[in-house]
């Protein structure tokens, strides 16, 4: 079926967990709420939410990268691979 997976059957499911694991990792290091972290990065505390909560599968590239910059890390520091804690490699 065209169009977005829902949670359960997409791909991404894996790489989502690490990333919503990630970034609550790193916005809680700086002691800062989900709402701290939507005013610095100009993204709708109601995303940051679905994205930590993982209700949000595949998040935009876009928002992804303003709360990387918020949080003043490299966008590939948030796609870590959950099975070795190592950043993700692309596949070549």
């Amino acid at each position: 079926m065209p169009g977005r997976h829902r949670r359960g059957d997409s791909p991404h499911q894996p790489a989502a967990a690490a990333l919503s694991k990630e970034i609550r990792r790193r916005r809680t290091e700086l002691r800062w709420t989900q709402q701290r972290l939507a005013d610095r990065s100009s993204v709708a505390y109601a995303t940051v939410r679905a994205i930590e909560s993982g209700r949000v599968v595949e998040p935009g590239l876009f928002t992804v990268r303003l709360i990387a910059d918020a949080l003043n890390v490299k966008l590939d520091d948030l796609l870590v691979d959950d099975t070795d804690g190592e950043p993700a490699q692309s596949p070549r």
